[in-house]
């Protein structure tokens, strides 16, 4: 799992003053975890980081909002969305990124409070 996370960790950029944890968060020192988890576990706090980001940016910088929200946008693409989450998380995350769009930080405040 950790080489998973590990892995996807590499792969994505976060916002400048995000950083990484050094491992997946682990349930237990006996769990045993699904193929994919440590991935999604990088992809869940990329979102985070940078949804966090827009939120603070978006008061301030337009152009650092707007690197920020194509950031989240790209979600899509990451194996959270595309296989970790079911069908309605993902029409929540579409929402979020739609309301954000549209410049209202409603949704992604709440999922950044309940999850981050």
């Amino acid at each position: 799992m950790d080489t998973e996370f590990q892995a996807e960790k590499a792969r994505l950029s976060l916002p400048p003053d995000a950083n990484w944890p050094a491992d997946a968060e682990k349930l237990g020192p006996h769990d045993q975890y699904g193929l994919g988890y440590g991935t999604s576990q990088a992809d869940a706090f990329w979102y985070c980081a940078w949804s966090a980001d827009w939120l603070k940016a978006r008061g301030g910088s337009p152009g650092e909002a707007g690197k920020a929200l194509a950031t989240l946008m790209t979600i899509r693409g990451l194996e959270l969305y595309k296989v970790g989450d079911d069908p309605g998380t993902q029409k929540l995350t579409d929402d979020e990124l739609r309301a954000a769009k549209a410049g209202d930080p409603s949704l992604l405040a709440r999922d950044v409070a309940a999850n981050c």
